[in-house]
């Protein structure tokens, strides 16, 4: 017997949770809305004791469900849309072990 596990609907289950837009660099691709996510304000600093960074961006990493996002799978450049309308553009995309969240390190456009 093979035991299925779901984890499309775990964000209801988790403290700030945001719903974001996902804009896919393709610019045929269509922006994705209503994808569920959560930030972290982890530096690359914090992530790289020891290593020296200059003038840092404003940053985040964020956690972002897969079930929302049916088949778009977020890739560097893509950008991300939170409720206060800050852009903020993928640097660096990790698919979690259970592979139900993408964890994306993202540095705020400029405005």
């Amino acid at each position: 017997m093979t035991i299925s596990l779901d984890y499309s609907g775990d964000h209801a289950f988790v403290d700030g949770i945001e719903t974001i837009t996902l804009t896919p660099q393709n610019p045929a691709a269509t922006a994705v809305t209503g994808v569920k996510a959560r930030r972290s304000s982890k530096t690359k600093a914090a992530i790289s004791p020891g290593v020296s960074f200059s003038s840092e961006p404003v940053s985040e990493t964020w956690f972002i469900w897969s079930g929302p996002l049916s088949s778009t799978v977020p890739k560097p450049g893509d950008k991300l849309t939170d409720v206060n309308t800050v852009v903020w553009i993928i640097q660096t995309v990790q698919t979690r072990d259970d592979g139900a969240q993408y964890s994306c390190f993202a540095t705020q456009a400029a405005s």
